[in-house]
């Protein structure tokens, strides 16, 4: 039997606009990208409040959060090849039903129990909550409330205390550093957070070892790890070609190849530090850390660069 699953850990489905039926085209496309293997991502701060009328019915929007559980059994509903499937919903810092949202699995487990939930932060929120000020709900340019950023703050910590979550991702600071934003747009996070994606981007994963570059001596073997990293920025950009109709969706495949996005990270960062007689939170580490990521980053860019003269630029290449 053809079984076609995804060889991209997971993607991010974006919801098009406030309406019901991208509500619903984004289940759907996310239970389609389960069924291939992949786990997903959505924002819902595209979603107007709670409270606000919708047009043509005279009712009220239950608001991002009315929609959170049936994300979530969406979620468990489809397998993945006899286990379920992944999700990380999030929501922005200044959407007026951010309390709602930060709050919701505090008092009764059963809610949004299959899919992971992080606040989307900003350089402002973060600014209001040092300097103790008030900070704007808002949605679509219009205030909705006036809250203390600070309290809002500690609301956070509270519940992440009692339930684990939300998480919290600095998204300013992840677009500011984004290399293709002028492209492709973040737009949410994979489930597990690492790789801030756009609409129909993937996580082309990989991991090296650093343990492995240690020597006996405890110093950090340089020459090998470049090598390594560019073995493996090589292999993930095959990966891009060979995966190409193993996506669920066609805005997955074409995001894949005008992108060609890889997801090249490390482990064992402790292990390393160990090997080499440096305290975790030492000065000393963060030098090193410091040190060895730039080697990893030159290296990962430098190797595109040959990439780009080999095959040409990636499509969406400025």
């Amino acid at each position: 039997e053809d079984i076609t699953t995804t060889l991209n850990n997971c993607y991010v489905v974006g919801i098009k606009d406030d309406s019901i039926n991208s509500i619903y085209q984004t289940i759907q496309e996310e239970a389609r990208t389960y069924k291939f293997g992949g786990g997903c991502g959505h924002d819902l701060s595209v979603l107007r409040p709670s409270g606000d009328a919708i047009n043509g019915t005279g009712g009220e929007s239950c608001g991002p959060v009315g929609f959170m559980n049936l994300f979530s059994e969406n979620t468990n509903t489809i397998a993945q090849h006899g286990r379920r499937g992944a999700n990380m919903q999030t929501l922005r810092i200044d959407h007026p039903d951010i309390e709602k949202f930060i709050s919701i699995k505090m008092n009764d487990i059963n809610m949004v129990k299959y899919s992971n939930i992080s606040v989307l932060l900003t350089h402002e929120f973060m600014e209001a909550v040092e300097n103790d000020t008030d900070f704007d709900l808002k949605y679509e340019g219009k205030v909705y409330s006036t809250v203390k950023a600070k309290k809002l703050w500690e609301t956070i910590i509270d519940c992440a205390h009692s339930s684990a979550e939300p998480g919290l991702l600095f998204w300013d600071t992840m677009t500011d550093y984004h290399n293709a934003e002028y492209c492709s747009p973040l737009v949410s996070t994979n489930p597990c957070a690492e790789q801030p994606l756009p609409d129909g981007g993937c996580c082309n994963l990989g991991s090296i070892n650093l343990d492995r570059y240690v020597d006996d001596k405890g110093n950090f073997m340089i020459e090998e790890f470049k090598e390594t990293v560019g073995i493996a920025t090589r292999f993930l950009d095959n990966v891009i070609d060979y995966n190409l109709d193993r996506h669920a969706l066609d805005t997955q495949k074409e995001n894949a190849k005008n992108d060609r996005r890889v997801g090249l990270g490390i482990l064992g960062l402790g292990d390393m530090l160990v090997r080499m007689g440096i305290k975790y939170d030492s000065e000393d580490a963060l030098q090193t850390i410091d040190q060895v990521m730039k080697i990893f980053c030159d290296t990962a860019y430098e190797t595109s660069s040959e990439l780009a003269k080999e095959k040409g630029s990636f499509p969406h290449f400025d």
